[in-house]
């Protein structure tokens, strides 16, 4: 989770497709899946607005929407990459640490971060 005034606006972070829209009614906001060409997962929860529709194309810096606040009452975003499920365990998709650098590997097309924090694009 990462404290922010409500209304901040929250960017994609790597290139992706838009996979789900959902809304908690129980306070939890918002949330929006952004399914990445390497089968990882960005997850962005507890919007207060989301401003792209399911199956839109996002590069990273595309606005995703606005931060809001859940049942506590205090603005946030929660922020999750999910790894893609292993031959080993193909079905389960399980969080991952977004500021280790080796996740995912420099270079890939899902680079988080990258040297310098140079944004990477799929090339088209």
């Amino acid at each position: 989770d990462y404290d922010l005034r409500e209304m901040t606006s929250i960017l994609a972070a790597a290139p992706g497709s838009v996979s789900e829209i959902s809304f908690n009614t129980r306070g939890g906001g918002h949330t929006v899946f952004v399914k990445h060409t390497d089968g990882y997962l960005t997850v962005y929860s507890h919007l207060k607005e989301v401003k792209v529709e399911k199956r839109q194309i996002v590069k990273r810096g595309d606005m995703i929407g606005y931060s809001g606040s859940d049942r506590g009452g205090y603005p946030h975003l929660h922020f999750q990459v999910d790894k893609p499920p292993t031959p080993r365990n193909s079905s389960v998709q399980y969080p991952v640490d977004p500021y280790r650098s080796l996740v995912p590997p420099l270079g890939s097309s899902f680079s988080l971060w990258t040297k310098n924090n140079d944004p990477q694009y799929p090339i088209t």
